[in-house]
């Protein structure tokens, strides 16, 4: 059972995460600021076996309108960094507006994709006319600089201009459709005969790394002249946008939907909805935040994010930062700080921390499916005795007829529910988590049918966790031992 907690690094692909981020010391004392930053980029591999429904984006909303990349009006700008800088600072989900206008593709911030003062929809100073070439560059290149191992959630959101220049847009999209995980097969929309292909929401963050690509193109659309259908996933039906937790929690409790909550506030001020200049209030804030983690959201379109400065206060709080979206690692000690190359849920914290491998405690297990072979994802148990990190596995394994297994949180929802079990059985010691520090990388397992549980059951397929692993992997993709 050994082979269980020793993953592949980067899922065999060349992992090469950014050193400073892991174990590296700094040079000097680290603030909460920089923290989060680190931790967010750590804690945004935790969920790559999670099927996209069940995994957390921190996203920017209108991520190429901010004054770094495009000269633009106070009153359209909604990010106060690059977008090369939103992704260091661990933002993984990003939004283009696409507009043809003076003979380009660009990206503008024109909700209503009309001309402006009769000039043109995206206006030097104004709106911002970034070409979409650029913007794409960008993520390239980022992607290049060492961030092979992470997958980038990208949205297309055509103007009319955009939709009525379709194939000048694609033809942009193509110049490196090489980095695009693409649809294997075009599905078709139940009203017409267009073809679109859905947004697969079992599909995992691993999957498309396996397969070499790291963006996945969605668009909220299913545009009718089948100009995007083998390249940019439609997520109609299958996204909804929300606006308070509550509709969130119950949405994911029903449903296998992705949720989305997006702010199109600006530095000037202004609220932007549904295409229409307006007030109102934003929905993500500090405040807010931890409510629409616990509550299961998967994306996370923020403005301003890590912006300061008064000029980017909304609703008396300043905009979304990193740290305000981390769930897993402790801010209070910055962690992980060093003390060890295992994690543990703190017993008084409620908090990831990084320790010696060697130490007893008790062990989190995760069940994979029920009785029924129904896929499960709040399903914890403990182990009865303590345990160093070498055996929890076997410990686990243990459990009611072998059908738990070692595993690691994946999002807020599956803590929140670990420490419920942690709370009911009234046990205050740390727990351990199948989470550790391998060549510099923070590497989770959290309890899927991996391909090294897969690589077990084929040497002895009499084990009890390979009948439940079978039905997994049959309830997620069809496939069987």
């Amino acid at each position: 059972m050994a082979l269980l907690f020793k993953r592949k690094i980067g899922r065999a692909l060349g992992t090469v995460l950014v050193a400073s981020m892991n174990i590296i010391p700094l040079a000097h004392a680290e603030t909460v600021e920089e923290w989060g930053k680190r931790a967010l980029n750590i804690q945004n591999r935790i969920d790559h076996d999670a099927p996209f429904y069940e995994t957390t984006w921190p996203g920017t909303h209108n991520s190429f309108a901010n004054a770094d990349d495009d000269n633009l009006n106070a009153d359209w700008t909604n990010q106060s960094m690059s977008i090369k800088q939103q992704l260091d600072s661990g933002i993984r989900e990003l939004v283009f507006d696409v507009h043809y206008d003076d003979s380009a593709v660009r990206v503008c911030h024109n909700n209503s994709g009309v001309q402006v003062l009769g000039i043109g929809e995206c206006i030097d100073g104004y709106t911002g006319n970034r070409k979409l070439s650029k913007a794409l560059d960008d993520l390239v290149e980022w992607l290049d600089d060492g961030h092979r191992d992470e997958v980038i959630l990208l949205k297309i959101e055509l103007a009319k201009s955009g939709k009525n220049n379709i194939n000048k847009v694609r033809k942009k999209i193509d110049n490196i459709d090489e980095e695009y995980y693409l649809p294997s097969e075009v599905s078709y929309h139940e009203e017409t005969e267009y073809g679109c292909t859905a947004l697969p929401v079992t599909l995992t963050k691993s999957k498309v790394l396996a397969s070499g690509k790291n963006i996945v193109v969605f668009g909220g659309d299913c545009y009718d002249n089948n100009g995007f259908h083998d390249m940019v996933f439609s997520t109609e039906g299958l996204m909804e946008d929300y606006t308070d937790p509550d509709d969130v929690y119950d949405t994911r409790i029903h449903t296998t939907d992705m949720t989305r909550v997006k702010d199109g506030y600006t530095k000037g001020g202004v609220l932007y909805g549904s295409g229409a200049l307006d007030s109102g209030k934003t929905k993500l804030r500090p405040s807010t935040v931890g409510d629409y983690l616990s509550a299961g959201l998967n994306i996370f379109e923020t403005y301003g994010f890590e912006a300061d400065g008064s000029s980017w206060k909304a609703d008396g709080e300043y905009p979304v930062s990193a740290k305000d979206l981390v769930w897993s690692w402790d801010d209070n000690s910055l962690e992980p700080d060093g003390s060890g190359n295992c994690a543990i849920l703190g017993g008084s914290t409620d908090r990831f921390h990084d320790v010696s491998c060697s130490i007893g405690y008790i062990a989190a297990c995760r069940k994979l499916v029920d009785d029924s072979a129904e896929r499960v994802s709040k399903m914890w148990a403990l182990t009865d005795t303590l345990v160093n990190f070498s055996d929890a596995e076997n410990a686990c394994l243990a459990l009611d007829n072998g059908e738990y297994v070692f595993a690691t949180p994946r999002n807020k929802v599956e803590l929140d529910a670990l420490l419920q079990v942690r709370n009911n059985a009234e046990i205050t010691t740390h727990l351990w988590l199948n989470y550790q520090l391998l060549d510099g990388v923070w590497v989770a397992d959290i309890g899927e049918a991996d391909d090294e549980m897969v690589a077990m059951c084929e040497v002895n397929s009499q084990l009890n966790i390979c009948s439940v692993i079978d039905s997994y992997r049959q309830l997620l993709d069809g496939t069987s031992l």
